[in-house]
Parts: C-alpha cells; structure tokens; sequence
C-alpha cells in the first residue's frame, strides 16, 4: 500500500508541475495527436504556414482540405492536392465537376495513411486560400517542419499560433460508440446526439452437453441520448441517460427472464483549471485503448494533465446504486503516465488499487504499455501486469502479458495479418494465480471498422490461468467496411477443473490444460453515415480438458445501430 501511495503522490506531483511550467515557445505547442487548422502559402522550399490556430488535443481523424486540385485521376477516383493523394470512394458525395485547377473543399477521414473523401464540394474560383485542418501526424520543432494529416508544412518567423489552450487536454469521452451530436439547438453552446440500436444473439451448446436443453436466443434493444454544453469557457457539462431491454426469444430450459430498465448513465462536469490541468467530477466513462484495464461508468473525481507530449491522471472512483459484484462496495484508485514517442505510438505506466468495504481485499495492478505504429506498414501493442496485494482470500503475485503486431499485407482493400500471445499466470497455488481489474472489457479494432472481443466473442475469457494464440486476417472491402476472421488457441497455465469468467456453462475436468480453440468471423458495414450494421459468428471446439464427448458451441449476433 505504501508503494502505491508513493506512486500517486509522485503522478500528483508529475500533474502539479503542468502548472507551473514556464510557458513554451510558440512551435513548441505543435504536438503529434494535436488538431489544428492551418493557412499555407506555397513557397519555393514547399507549403509555409501562415497562420496555426490548435483547435484540440483530442486524436482525432477528420480532416479537411481547402486548396486548388492539381491532377484528377484514376477515374476520378484519386485526387492530388497540396502534392498528396485524396481517395474518392463510393460513398463520397461529390457535388460539381472535379477536374484538375478548380478550387475544392474536401471533408474526409485520415484512414491510415491515406485520405478517404467523405465529400468534395467545388468552390467559387474568387480566392486563392489554402487551408487544412486535421491531426498533426509529426512534429519537429527543431527543424520548424510538422505534417497535418500526413500534409508537410514548414513554419517560418512569421508564422502566428494560436490555441493550445484550455481545450487541449481531454474529451469528455473517447468512444465510437458515442452518437454524431446532429442536433445543436443553440450552435455549439449545446450539443445533443445518441445512438439507437437492435441486437438478435442465438448461443448454441454453450453447455458443451448436446443430451441438455440449454440454447436460448435474445433480442435487445437500447436508447442513449447525451447532450454536452459549453456553459464556460473553462467549464463543460455533459449528462446521458440510457435505456435498454432484452426479451427471450426462446429459450429451451424455460428460466430465462428479459429485462428493461432506464437509468442515468453520466452526469459530469469538465473543469478546465490551467492550460495543463483538467478537473473531471461525476459519473463519466473510464476507457482506455483497447479496454484490457478498464471500460466502465464510475463516479469519480479525475485529474488529468498534459505537457508537450506526456500525459497523465489521476482518479478515485466507486459505483453508486449498483448490484453488480464487480463495482458495489469497490472503491478505485487509478493513475496513468504516458508520452507519446512518436506518430501514433504511446507508452504508458498506470496503478489500479481496488479497495473493497467490508473484506481485506486490496489488490493493486502494475502495468506498463506500449503500443502504436512501427512503421507505415507495422503497428504493435504490449501489455505487462503485476498483481500484488490481497484478493480473493489469497494474497496475490501473479502476472500477465499480452503483446501482438499487426503488419498490412496490401494497401488497396487494407488486406492485414495480426499475431498475438496472451498469458496470465496460474499454478496450484492460488497466489499465484492472476485475475484482471474486473474493470476490464478486453475489446479493440484489428485494423476493421468494428471493434470485438479478442480473447473470443463466445468464450470471452478472464486472462487467469491461461495462455491465448491469436491469429488474424483482416480486409476492408471499402473504407467503412471490414471483414476480419480471427483464430484463438486456448491452454491453462496450470490444469484446474475451474475458469476464472467465461461464457461457457460448464467446467474443465482438470486433467489436460488443452481446453480448446475458437474461430470468429466479424462483418461490419458503415459507409451510409450514422447506420452501423454488423454479423458475427463465433465457433468453440473443446479441447481434452473437457469431457470426450463435448460438443462445439456457436454463437451469432446481428447488430443494427443508428447514431445521431
């Protein structure tokens, strides 16, 4: 507990310094991850900022282009400007005749390395302006050269920044999912979005037992509205509430019950103190990358900072008016350091102490991440966690790590292979064993539109005990949609007749630690804005450390969602 204690009050310390740090020199602002609009004017040495005015620290991967088209070609499929590439899609919505030196205004998405065109609009040929507003992509202030969504641009001593104030440090939320905030009744002073969607999901043999009743199959509904004001220039609110219902199609067992309920989903408020230094008070969601630490809505009181390109916070949070064993009568603590080390890659130190009311149980996890892009062609992610300190009746020493790459194949249809190797200790002994926060989801992107669960979307296991391969491919048919097929290898660590969480309804015998493999295939569809439409199907095969005669499991899930 003292070590713990001693790690937050250094990140305490880490956040106090944002505010008393000198101010930096004017290119100094200009971080990767950073969104900025800029004027450029082409000179002899390339495209020289007029003016950088940084609109958010938020990574984001909207951009937008002003300028003169240089060559239309492939079709009028490929559009050069400002000497790089713009891909027209079938999606795109062109309004005018697109040919080479008329003015154009481009709405489109940073795709990777490529730019895909959501809209072109030709522009009145009355001013010779150029403008691009997206993510800075790199940053060298010593050399005065960045790049805005791969676009290189130099700044001179003329060059006037502005920004990179208050509104550089957080997002409410980071999160897909979220709705398109369509409804501004009073402009950008309130803005209201959410999302509507439907689930169908038939689980097959989830018992492993083909002689036992037990399939059933469920259809859900769910409603979130949030609305998000500006009510200071230092001070945001943001409130959701959400609505969900699950009904029993059938059921062969006959026990299931649906279930409706409404309730306050988030109700907080973003302070910015400093120019370095954000206050974060209420019920918000905690999300982190790929959600292998946490995702979950918590009351909390959360600090975050960022300098130049570090970042951190800080937080304690618990779950109010809630059944769930995971989050009643748990109080959090968590802390993050992190600095991005280059384009689109991260690394990270983090603390996560739980503290439960009325048992002993202070399990703390140390952990260490880095993850982002090696390479145009090469990204990569890894995970490493201790787990110390009293849980469950044991006090725990366990560990565990999951590292993976992700290498693009082909550039046209994003053709991509991923390899990853999964472990958390086990052993006889339950100190050994480890288990993940219990705040964990464990679901992220590789390289598709949609994101799944990793560790298997119907066995869906806690990494405890357990050793994971996973192999996939992935390809992306247009630029919003995506077939991905992954592969999993499961083994225990150690044979036990138990497993920490799954979906499945039955034990391992403990005799063999091969427990099985599973194969997914996720078809996501999202090139109409707002309509999100997906099909997954997954299938378990038993390994020996089941009975010989158990069967395959299956599962589907048909998703439509509309975001708002």
């Amino acid at each position: 507990m003292m070590r713990t204690s001693l790690a937050l009050a250094t990140l305490a310390a880490i956040l106090g310094a944002g505010i008393a740090s000198a101010a930096p020199r004017d290119w100094d602002r200009l971080e990767v991850g950073l969104v900025a609009e800029v004027s450029v004017e082409r000179k002899a040495r390339g495209w020289v900022a007029q003016d950088v005015d940084i609109r958010s620290g938020n990574a984001s991967t909207d951009v937008e282009i002003i300028g003169r088209l240089e060559d239309v070609r492939a079709g009028g499929r490929v559009l050069q400007i400002l000497g790089g590439e713009c891909e027209v899609v079938s999606g795109t919505q062109v309004t005018g005749q697109l040919v080479a030196g008329i003015r154009v205004e481009i709405d489109g998405t940073l795709d990777d390395d490529r730019i895909v065109a959501r809209r072109v609009k030709v522009l009145p040929d009355d001013s010779d302006d150029v403008e691009i507003e997206g993510p800075l992509t790199a940053a060298d202030p010593a050399s005065r050269r960045f790049a805005v969504a791969g676009f290189p641009v130099l700044l001179s001593r003329g060059t006037e920044i502005r920004g990179g104030g208050v509104v550089s440090i957080v997002r409410f939320v980071d999160d897909e999912e979220e709705g398109r905030s369509l409804l501004r009744p009073f402009g950008d002073r309130l803005r209201i979005g959410g999302r509507f969607g439907a689930e169908v999901e038939p689980e097959i043999e989830f018992d492993l037992n083909p002689g036992a009743a037990g399939n059933f199959t469920t259809s859900t509904w769910y409603l979130e509205v949030a609305g998000e004001s500006r009510v200071h220039e230092r001070l945001d609110l943001r409130a959701k509430i959400s609505g969900r219902g699950q009904d029993i199609m059938s059921d062969e067992e006959g026990d299931e019950l649906g279930s409706h309920d409404w309730r306050l989903a988030e109700a907080q408020a973003l302070w910015h103190v400093a120019p370095t230094l954000a206050l974060q008070i209420g019920r918000q969601k905690f999300k982190e990358e790929r959600e292998w630490l946490y995702d979950e809505t918590l009351d909390a009181i959360r600090l975050h900072s960022r300098l130049h390109s570090f970042h951190a916070e800080a937080s304690v949070s618990r779950r109010w008016s809630v059944d769930s064993a995971r989050l009643k009568d748990w109080t959090n603590y968590i802390a993050v350091v992190g600095r991005t080390v280059a384009d689109r890659w991260v690394v990270e130190a983090s603390v996560v102490q739980r503290r439960h009311d009325e048992l002993p149980d202070r399990p703390t996890w140390l952990g260490l991440r880095s993850a982002g892009r090696l390479s145009s062609r090469f990204r990569h992610w890894a995970d490493f966690s201790i787990l110390r300190g009293e849980y469950d009746g044991a006090d725990r020493k366990g560990y565990a790590f999951d590292v993976g790459v992700r290498a693009r194949l082909e550039k046209r249809t994003r053709l991509t292979l991923t390899a990853g190797w999964a472990v958390g200790s086990g052993g006889n002994s339950p100190e050994d064993l480890y288990f993940q926060t219990g705040l964990q989801d464990n679901n992220d992107k590789f390289g598709g539109v949609k994101g799944f669960k990793y560790y298997g979307e119907l066995f869906e296991p806690e990494l405890s005990n357990l050793s994971i391969r996973i192999v996939g491919l992935g390809l992306r048919p247009t630029s919003h949609s995506s077939i991905d097929v992954i592969w999993h290898g499961y083994e225990q660590e150690t044979a036990l007749g138990l497993l920490a969480r799954s979906n499945l309804e039955t034990r391992p015998r403990g005799i063999d630690p091969s427990l099985g493999s599973e194969w997914d295939f996720v078809v996501a569809w999202e090139d109409l804005p707002g309509l999100d439409l997906a099909y997954v199907f997954a299938w378990f095969r038993p390994g020996d450390a089941f009975a010989a005669d158990a069967s395959d499991a299956r599962y589907h899930q048909l998703v439509a969602q509309y975001r708002f």
